[in-house]
């Protein structure tokens, strides 16, 4: 796989003249090209090493832990998600139905046998008494 020459250029001035620094994904193809034709972008390469020269001369203090410690309180903290009220509602339904299915089941099949028998004695009473 090549890359463009115009996408080489693009990442020996993002990364550097060090294919190492150079994206992972993008490597292989970038040095394949390069290997194609050096001299097309040996000016390119040599800027990108006196930059990056430049860079590795720099002195970059470490952050002091105050600073660190600062920076991460100061970070915004993950707001808990805010359950709809119906959500709420629901998680309770639930916790009461699996606390008292047993109970409630026994109160609504003997109301249904109590509405059933009650039917049944209303219907047969009427035929005896010739209504």
């Amino acid at each position: 796989m090549i890359v463009s020459e115009a996408r080489l250029i693009e990442i020996i001035e993002a990364y550097g003249a060090d294919p190492e620094s150079w994206p992972e994904g993008e490597r292989e193809a970038g040095l394949a090209t390069l290997q194609a034709d050096p001299n097309r972008f040996a000016g390119f390469l040599s800027s990108a090493r006196q930059t990056d020269q430049a860079l590795s001369t720099l002195f970059m203090p470490e952050p002091s832990r105050a600073l660190a410690n600062r920076l991460i309180q100061a970070a915004p903290k993950k707001q808990p998600d805010a359950a709809p009220v119906w959500h709420s509602f629901m998680n309770w339904i639930q916790a009461v139905s699996d606390e008292f299915r047993l109970p409630v089941g026994a109160a609504l099949a003997s109301l249904m046998i109590g509405l059933f028998g009650g039917y049944i004695y209303a219907g047969s009473a009427m035929v005896e008494a010739g209504a």
